[in-house]
């Protein structure tokens, strides 16, 4: 499966594949750095 979070360094140690808390971790900082990119103004 491709995903825009490929080549992150993803363990997927979680049950049946799923994301890890590590996995968590590295997803939600990568979302957090889209989020601060976009233009946003609250």
């Amino acid at each position: 499966m491709h995903c825009y979070y490929d080549g992150a360094g993803l363990d997927y140690r979680g049950c049946d594949w799923h994301p890890s808390v590590h996995d968590h971790r590295i997803i939600s900082g990568l979302l957090g750095e889209h989020l601060a990119a976009l233009p946003l103004r609250w």
